[in-house]
């Protein structure tokens, strides 16, 4: 579940360290919504066969346009290849070749 305001989710929340990669993906949820993408329509979540994650797979008309994972904190190896992973597998599975991993990428453009 997302919120238009991570003020609201910072001011529930007993440990907002905890919720930092909670937080971050919710602002990118924001961020999309913001840039005409519809939660019903045009952004979905994805799940492989394997139970490997993507967090948002962005759709226009009926292509598959996009896929973003994001992650706070790639600095462990560990972390780093399972989100490397789950995003490589659904690309795989959705044959989808354009791939968003992080939170910059996604405002930049």
């Amino acid at each position: 579940m997302y919120v238009v305001d991570n003020g609201f989710v910072a001011s529930k929340a007993f440990s907002l360290s905890d919720n930092l990669g909670r937080l971050l993906e919710n602002q990118v949820f924001i961020e999309l919504v913001r840039r005409g993408y519809d939660v019903e329509k045009t952004m979905f979540y994805y799940r492989s066969r394997n139970d490997k994650e993507v967090d948002f797979v962005l759709r226009k008309g009926t292509q598959i346009e996009r896929l973003v994972q994001v992650c706070y904190d790639m600095s462990s190896s560990k972390t780093e290849k399972r989100e490397v992973d789950s995003i490589l597998e659904c690309a795989g599975e959705l044959k989808c070749s354009n791939l968003v991993d992080g939170f910059a990428d996604v405002l930049s453009e």
